[in-house]
């Protein structure tokens, strides 16, 4: 987590450092008529590259702000392009990895779901019960990938990535009032309110923009099958997350509500308790102070 902050804070600083013609230029598939490209050349060269326009994703935009500012190093600029190459190759693994541990947390789930069923598929000690989930999320992104490409699940996986860190924050939020810190709450409160508001309404815009969006492209004729069912499949599940990210939202403000201002009492029961050695710091603060 600590590892995606720091690459969240780079992809803003690398956006920041464009020009924002030159970003639009790279992250829209079809370049505005009032967009003027200012530094895209240059960069185009210093990158490496023959073309940056309408690289969609964030993963070029990212590689080349993050290029821009090490370029200005001493050394570097003579060797910018194997650091671009560098960072989109890294930020592919990383895009790997966390597919990676979403597979293994799906199984978990999938396994907590077919318990119902019979308890022993809910056994992760069971090597017939982990097989068996892990065939179903696997052939699920494999459904996803055969009827189109990576993009296919991108919009996705973006989507769940930032919601995922909004519902750590209305959870973490919860427990600072249950830990008796609701001072503290703003430090969680606030980047939750801006994850949720950005997040949700670029969902909305994923589905429903008349311009790029889901629905239209289902209802435009021209639309090949393979788009057509993988744009159906991304509405259903990216509907799923959003409601699912609401309903965990509300949740939470229902239980600030009854905390703070009806009062009702509560217990903590989220954290581990204390560890002898932070009762030994705590004991030695209070000594010295």
């Amino acid at each position: 987590m600590l590892m995606e902050g720091f690459v969240a804070v780079m992809a803003l600083i690398a956006a920041c450092i464009l020009y924002p013609n030159d970003y639009f230029a790279i992250n829209a598939d079809v370049m505005p008529a009032w967009v003027t490209p200012i530094e895209l050349n240059s960069l185009t060269k210093l990158v490496g590259e023959q073309n940056l326009i309408g690289r969609t994703g964030g993963a070029v935009s990212l590689a080349v702000g993050m290029t821009k500012v090490f370029s200005a190093l001493p050394f570097i600029g003579s060797v910018a392009a194997i650091w671009y190459h560098f960072a989109i190759m890294f930020e592919a693994l990383f895009i790997l990895t966390t597919i990676d541990a979403g597979t293994r947390v799906s199984r978990f789930l999938i396994q907590d779901c077919l318990k119902v069923l019979h308890p022993k598929l809910g056994d992760y000690r069971n090597q017939f019960a982990n097989i068996f989930a892990s065939i179903i999320v696997v052939g699920s992104w494999g459904y996803l990938i055969y009827y189109g490409n990576v993009a296919t699940i991108w919009p996705m996986f973006g989507v769940a990535n930032q919601l995922l860190s909004a519902i750590a924050l209305a959870i973490g939020s919860t427990i600072l009032i249950k830990m008796d810190k609701a001072k503290y709450l703003w430090v969680t409160a606030i980047p939750m309110v801006f994850m949720f508001v950005v997040t949700i309404s670029c969902t909305l815009e994923q589905i429903f923009n008349p311009a790029f969006g889901m629905v239209s492209k289902i209802n435009n004729p021209a639309s090949l099958p393979d788009l057509i069912s993988s744009s159906v499949v991304n509405i259903v599940l990216l509907s799923t997350i959003l409601c699912l990210a609401v309903i965990v939202l509300l949740d939470s403000l229902h239980k600030w509500y009854l905390f703070l201002i009806k009062k009702v009492p509560y217990e903590l029961h989220e954290t581990s308790p204390p560890s002898q050695l932070s009762k030994n710091i705590k004991e030695a603060g209070a000594f010295l102070s």
